[in-house]
């Protein structure tokens, strides 16, 4: 009986834990005491038919108690060229908050004449945006070794930042078979821009967008590693098991997770909250030469800008469902919730009533004959 009950409780642990789904632009890595969690990841995607460029930056809530400096974790599919934006002016300014006032609705069909006067056009509720007022800087980034096996990576991680979670190992691993690299930028927790009355009353942030440049065949938004969570267990609340065991001779069967769950005790001295169901905000613009669109997305906006397509996308997806966004071109290229000039509208308008007036023409000819 007392071996039934522990191993049903470590099922459970591994059904809860260790989601096979979660698919992992970056996580967070925030040591022993830090208690951070991504709420909104926000990026602007060019890309030219060859090199990918991604400017992100991304919300993040936090307990302003145990706050501390923290890693930024990336990866990418070929080496890249990555850099912070210093200014904090021209970032707000000319990056996402012109971008978003340009894809923020202004455009509806709510009437017969508007359906009539624009047929090619395609009405989209559009999500709100989620603006936080502090932000958080980025002292420097730097490229993370190529390393063959996990043993290697995990030691360099220690020692060159904070320890891999043990439930995370899987997912640096999958990245390793695919000869993927990691990217680590550093987060000044400690000078969280901040005034008085937000300091306790506000525990989120985002922080100064990085800028990301690589050759790739297909537009990727590479989001996995944003599934990193830290350790379930703590030194003040270890597991119930013996650490040191393996899956096999608990449960009778091989299971590198749970392997990974048993190995040690963790080193952090608070269990953290658990954020398999919390929902995180992808919100993605992407130009490129067509409009595109992506799988669990909603296509808020679309537009031409110049020679470009500029196409707004939002998702919510849970932490168990993250896996990198693969953009492809949309099955139809109709403009959404566009910003029509005046200059359009007048020539639309003529249209239909030169079109009304035929139709009229043509109906008083029938019947004038009948």
């Amino acid at each position: 009986m007392r071996q039934s009950i522990y191993i049903f409780s470590i099922l459970a642990l591994i059904f809860f834990i260790f989601p096979k789904e979660v698919k992992a632009l970056g996580g967070y890595l925030t040591g022993d005491y830090g208690q951070v969690a991504p709420v909104e990841v926000k990026a602007i995607i060019d890309y030219d038919g060859k090199t990918e460029t991604i400017t992100s930056s991304q919300t993040f809530s936090f307990n302003p108690l145990v706050l501390s400096n923290f890693y930024w974790v990336m990866a990418y599919p070929t080496k890249v060229e990555i850099k912070k934006l210093d200014s904090k002016e021209n970032v707000l300014t000319d990056s996402f908050l012109e971008i978003e006032k340009k894809t923020v609705k202004k455009f509806s069909k709510d009437n017969f004449f508007k359906k009539l006067l624009y047929p090619d056009l395609i009405e989209e509720e559009t999500v709100p945006s989620q603006t936080f007022s502090r932000m958080a800087l980025i002292k420097y980034i730097k490229e993370v070794p190529d390393f063959k096996n996990m043993k290697e990576l995990e030691a360099w991680f220690k020692a060159n930042a904070y320890s891999i979670p043990k439930n995370s190992r899987e997912l640096f691993a999958e990245y390793l078979k695919k000869n993927w690299h990691f990217v680590l930028a550093v987060i000044d927790g400690l000078h969280v821009e901040m005034d008085a009355k937000e300091s306790l009353t506000i525990s989120a942030a985002h922080n100064i967008p990085i800028q990301a440049k690589f050759r790739t065949e297909n537009i990727i938004y590479p989001l996995k590693l944003v599934a990193i969570q830290p350790d379930r267990d703590s030194i003040s609340v270890p597991l119930s098991f013996p650490y040191g065991s393996s899956a096999e001779s608990i449960l009778g069967v091989k299971d590198a997770r749970a392997n990974d769950l048993l190995s040690t005790q963790s080193s952090s001295m608070y269990p953290p909250l658990l954020l398999d169901l919390a929902t995180l905000k992808i919100d993605l613009f992407i130009r490129t030469k067509y409009k595109v669109e992506a799988k669990g997305f909603t296509t808020v906006f679309a537009d031409k800008e110049g020679d470009k397509f500029l196409t707004r996308i939002i998702g919510y997806k849970p932490m168990t469902q993250l896996e990198d966004v693969k953009i492809v071109k949309a099955k139809d290229q109709k403009r959404v919730n566009p910003q029509v000039s005046v200059f359009e509208n007048i020539v639309r308008l003529v249209v239909v009533v030169m079109i009304s007036l035929v139709v009229i023409r043509l109906f008083m000819r029938s019947s004038q004959k009948s």
